[in-house]
């Protein structure tokens, strides 16, 4: 269990309801750390102690404030900073992010995949140089690629039929060196 509401709040007597979110401990998976995964997190050494918290939209409740201040005699873990700020922008994506036409979501549910020695023999043709830049940064794994950001250049609110096709803005944010 993960209080994610505000710590002025669960001091406040005006409050009468905690907002937590039920987690488990899992295997990290890099298609879920990071907040690449807008329904499921991984917080990777969530508490500074090796173990990957996995968190789920799905299982945010209120809980009384009074009921949880009386049975918190459980110990008490913080999460690390940055697994914080991570979990916050995590939860706030999910209010924040930008709805896709229906036909464009249908276009990605029918899209290939490209497998990784299919694209490794294409960066490769292109520039090999390249390619084992690109190979030693990027995992196609999930890491250490953090976040993967699409958006449609012009009004995203435009159902295109398919004759039409929509223009993409990708920003790739990854860290210098391997996952942690």
């Amino acid at each position: 269990m993960v209080v994610i509401t505000h710590d002025c709040d669960i001091q406040s007597d005006k409050v009468e309801h905690i907002e937590i979110i039920w987690g488990s401990f899992a295997t990290i998976s890099g298609d879920l750390s990071f907040g690449k995964n807008p329904r499921t997190l991984q917080l990777i050494n969530a508490f500074n102690d090796g173990q990957t918290l996995q968190l789920d939209q799905s299982q945010k409740i209120l809980i009384r404030r009074s009921w949880l201040l009386s049975n918190s005699n459980e110990p008490i873990a913080k999460l690390s900073d940055e697994n914080g700020r991570l979990l916050a922008s995590w939860l706030a994506s999910r209010y924040k992010r930008a709805p896709f036409p229906d036909s464009f979501v249908d276009r990605l549910r029918h899209a290939k995949t490209i497998d990784r020695k299919e694209l490794n023999n294409a960066l490769a043709k292109a520039d090999r140089n390249l390619s084992k830049q690109l190979e030693a940064h990027f995992s196609l794994a999930g890491a250490p690629i953090e976040g993967l950001y699409v958006g449609l250049s012009g009004n995203e609110k435009n159902e295109l039929d398919a004759t039409n096709a929509y223009s993409l803005k990708l920003a790739v944010v990854a860290r210098s060196g391997p996952a942690s």
